[in-house]
């Protein structure tokens, strides 16, 4: 009897990961994000056809490049050209999504023991991306990586049993990851791996599990640092002239929209200032009933029942103004106030889980501090971020409904209340997660009222709205057509969009130009930064020009030394030396 129930929850498990796996791939082709999605795979396309990190690209977010080259390369062999990899990178989300979310839920379960708390957690992530826009990128890998890292680190030598170097191999995946995504965070590997050091050199009286993960930090450490270099020679240094480098750099710390340059103690300040300020009187109760909880501790036992019902209470309220307001629910604002109301509930309990506390909660908290210090989104990259305490809070929220309903064992209608609250809690968590993938899409419409696909170039299989296909395909067929001008395998040939849309690099499929496919901070400064690009670069080639619209076009470059074509208002300057003969 007992295996066939056990046999029955697993199948139940299994049934709802297909049903998510479905979910995400039927959801993953709505939307159509003209900017940060196809940005991102260029760089990869860059590495891919041999330029390097920090000479050839300028822009601060090409860390990222390294972990998308892959999928990017496994896309080409595959497909031969760049068609459909818009489509392709968000079913990889989709895949990885699902394991990742599936792995913190294994290891919710074996650390609580409960399937319902487990799968409060599943519904928590799987419907979330961060942005609201399915595919991989600094972002989503991001935050994969770090829920994947404290799903390690909350597992014990013997639930391992595997020797110390290859669970430190294990845990240098997601640290890699991790920091190349939000560069911060190797300050916090470094403290880190420096008090590991000076723990296992210095104290004696340690537990075999904990010498064990000692040995494991310490180990990780020659492996992140074998894959940098592995990284430096075959992506920087053996694709570059070392005299570049230092002016490359020195380029990319000077961007136009680079992070203010406060002190990284302040940034860290705003991002707080920015979570509290989000939503004022539901923060002050949940500072309130933790401060008192912390103090006072015992004393405020009794009263924890009212202090639960007014945070709850302060939640709803938080998310009622949260799906009133139509700007917020576009940026994770969603995934804030659970977070927070879980953390309260920690100070609030009798049993701590303090293994959990520092495996999930202290490092979601790590994270929102350092990804805010190296980003401008401010609470859009908290609510990202917050995620990670999320999970850990679920079960925080869980384990002080059961103490309370256990402290008031004969009061049937207190333990009735405290139940209500808690799948109060829940359900509107999830119906608010639920309505922002319905009905909210990262610039664009309403998936729901979107129903057209498009049918070519890199963007071929996703669906949105008719002006955004119809422009797109347009756009798409004039580009082929004047390409067709060019002779794309002379080794001269360097493309360089005017346009402020990166995926004209992807569907133009030719070496780069330029110092990156992200041109926005300098539209009243291009011309100048493509010079001083050259510059630095002097093997760069830029013999190919496109233009949306012949006022990109600037005037210095109608002279005689390129042959102009028009295809419907859009413009393809070819120097003469690679045209097709």
């Amino acid at each position: 009897m007992s295996s066939e129930r056990i046999d029955t929850k697993n199948l139940a498990s299994y049934i709802l990961f297909a049903l998510a796996l479905l979910f995400l791939v039927l959801r993953a082709p709505y939307g159509w994000c003209f900017n940060d999605e196809p940005f991102l795979v260029t760089l990869a396309q860059r590495l891919y056809m041999g330029d390097s990190l920090l000479v050839d690209e300028w822009n601060p977010a090409q860390v990222v490049g390294p972990i998308l080259l892959p999928f990017y390369a496994l896309f080409n062999i595959v497909s031969k050209d760049n068609t459909g990899i818009l489509l392709a990178f968000r079913y990889c989300y989709c895949v990885l999504w699902l394991t990742t979310c599936i792995t913190v839920f294994q290891t919710v379960k074996k650390q609580c023991g409960s399937l319902l708390v487990s799968f409060c957690v599943f519904f928590y992530l799987i419907p979330f991306a961060p942005l609201d826009y399915m595919t991989l990128s600094y972002t989503s890998l991001g935050l994969m990586s770090c829920l994947m890292l404290c799903c390690l680190l909350l597992k014990s030598r013997e639930e391992l049993k595997i020797p110390f170097y290859c669970y430190a191999l294990m845990v240098s995946v997601p640290i890699c990851i991790l920091v190349l995504s939000t560069p911060h965070m190797v300050l916090t590997y470094a403290a880190v791996w420096i008090a590991s050091a000076i723990a296992l050199f210095f104290k004696k009286n340690r537990t075999d599990t904990c010498s064990y993960h000692l040995k494991a930090m310490m180990m990780s450490g020659v492996y992140l640092g074998a894959a940098v270099a592995f990284y430096c020679y075959f992506l920087i240094i053996r694709r570059i002239e070392l005299s570049s480098l230092l002016p490359s750099v020195h380029m990319i710390l000077a961007k136009p929209d680079s992070v203010t340059q406060s002190s990284i103690i302040n940034r860290m300040i705003n991002v707080v200032k920015s979570i509290f300020d989000k939503s004022l009187l539901y923060s002050v109760c949940l500072a309130v009933s933790s401060l008192a909880s912390i103090i006072f501790q015992k004393r405020m036992r009794p009263l924890r029942l009212g202090m639960f019902i007014l945070c709850t209470v302060g939640f709803l309220w938080a998310q009622y103004w949260f799906l009133m307001d139509q700007m917020r629910i576009k940026f994770n604002y969603q995934m804030i106030d659970i977070a927070l109301l879980g953390l309260a509930a920690f100070t609030m309990l009798d049993s701590k889980p303090w293994k959990l506390f520092f495996s999930f909660s202290c490092i979601g908290i790590v994270y929102t501090l350092l990804r805010g210090v190296g980003t401008d989104t401010g609470l859009a990259s908290a609510g990202m971020t917050l995620t990670v305490c999320g999970v850990s809070s679920i079960v925080y929220i869980f384990q002080l409904c059961h103490e309370i309903r256990e402290q008031y064992k004969k009061e049937r209608r207190i333990r009735t209340i405290t139940l209500i609250l808690c799948v109060c809690l829940f359900v509107i968590q999830f119906c608010s997660e639920g309505y922002v993938k319905l009905f909210r899409q990262y610039w664009d419409r309403k998936p729901i009222t979107l129903k057209e696909t498009v049918e070519v170039g890199a963007a071929k299989g996703l669906i949105t709205n008719r002006y955004d296909k119809e422009a797109y395909e347009l756009q798409y067929y004039n580009l082929k057509k004047m390409l067709k001008n060019v002779d794309t395998d002379n080794p001269d040939v360097g493309f360089v969009s005017f346009s402020s849309s990166p995926i004209i690099y992807l569907d133009a499929n030719l070496r780069f130009g330029t110092f990156s496919s992200w041109t926005f901070p300098y539209r009243e400064s291009l011309l100048s930064a493509l010079e001083a690009y050259k510059e630095i670069n002097p093997d760069c080639r830029q013999t190919v020009f496109f233009a949306e619209e012949e006022d990109d076009i600037p005037k210095e470059f109608n002279t005689k030394e390129y042959v102009r074509f028009d295809e419907e208002g859009s413009v393809l300057l070819v120097e003469k030396s690679v045209l097709k003969q």
